[in-house]
């Protein structure tokens, strides 16, 4: 029943998607890329120095699909052992599966092209970012499960805000690195948040450590 109705959001979740892209890349292509995306590249293409650029790279790689792997495994299985559940690392494996199989289907059906020019036919493109998804995904269930235990607030509050500005800072780099456009991050963060909603929802409420 449960992997019935994860199949089934992630199916809607795709869908969603694509759908989104197609008006980014069509109806809503002149507003969303010229009056969005083309200042917003302008703005970091001036403002581009080595040094931030290194920063950003490696900003950057704490969402690639290896570095969140480890994190969504390790994280999932340490709260696993100490609540003595399953569904810690079952929702954290989900969403970051989940990820990489919508943003597969995604870029593909909405074939978006980048900056530098048509792409050929099939090949992925530009929205939604991977990395934004994967990065809302991952680290975004590892704050609602924060939020969820009974540790102090001031420690809640300090992990919730630097997940939130990691999260956002990844996003932010792959735009100033000039990998995607301001709406394929934006893309990404609706698509990581809803695969966290749905395994929330599809999963049940995780158990969580008393502290």
């Amino acid at each position: 029943m449960t992997i019935g109705l994860l199949a089934g959001a992630l199916f809607a979740i795709a869908a969603v998607g694509v759908v989104v892209g197609r008006l980014i890349t069509g109806r809503f292509a002149h507003w969303v890329y010229w009056d969005i995306d083309i200042p917003v590249r302008s703005f970091a293409e001036h403002h581009a120095h080595a040094r931030v650029l290194r920063y950003a790279r490696r900003i950057s790689g704490l969402g690639n699909a290896v570095v969140t792997g480890i994190v969504a495994f390790v994280v999932g299985s340490v709260w696993a052992a100490r609540t003595r559940s399953w569904r810690p690392l079952l929702i954290l494996g989900f969403v970051f599966a989940g990820a990489g199989l919508v943003t597969l289907v995604v870029k593909p059906v909405v074939h978006r092209s980048p900056q530098s020019g048509p792409i050929a036919a099939f090949t992925p493109g530009t929205f939604p970012s991977g990395h934004a998804i994967t990065a809302a995904a991952v680290y975004g269930t590892i704050l609602w499960l924060i939020l969820r235990t009974r540790a102090p607030r001031t420690v809640r509050v300090l992990l919730a805000v630097s997940l939130v500005a990691l999260t956002l800072t990844i996003g932010l780099a792959r735009v100033y690195l000039l990998d995607h456009y301001l709406s394929d991050v934006v893309g990404g963060y609706l698509l990581g948040i809803s695969l966290i909603v749905a395994a929330a929802v599809c999963v049940g409420p995780s158990d969580t450590p008393a502290s």
